[in-house]
């Protein structure tokens, strides 16, 4: 099965992914390109498969902003625990979205609502 290409020759992959940086969505007052925001979605979706399910039960990825990933934290404990971990986490995410789009987490102790 060949790969798919535009009229010009480029795979689909290349011509998508030009689009998305192009594309350009509101977010906080300024506009960002789609292609962040859809990495951004994909952290907060993947997030209990990039930290273990130990992890996930007692914290709630929250947004990005900047280079930031604040996270929702149930207690000071964990919280401490995290910021141990935190180079880790940052290089786990990065991995598992395939760029370097995160550079640091801040955790912020809140109620957690699992909605289980």
């Amino acid at each position: 099965m060949s790969k798919r290409r535009g009229s010009d020759g480029e795979h689909i992959g290349v011509i998508l992914a030009r689009l998305l940086q192009r594309r350009k969505v509101f977010d906080e007052g300024k506009t960002v390109p789609l292609a962040k925001k859809i990495s951004e979605g994909s952290i907060i979706q993947k997030w209990p498969e990039i930290v273990g399910k130990g992890i996930s039960s007692h914290t709630q990825p929250l947004r990005v902003k900047g280079k930031v990933l604040f996270v929702g934290v149930d207690s000071s404990i964990w919280a401490n625990e995290l910021s141990l971990l935190k180079m880790q986490i940052i290089g786990d995410i990065n991995k598992a979205i395939s760029e370097n789009m995160i550079g640091d987490i801040y955790f912020k102790i809140m109620d957690i609502n699992r909605g289980d």
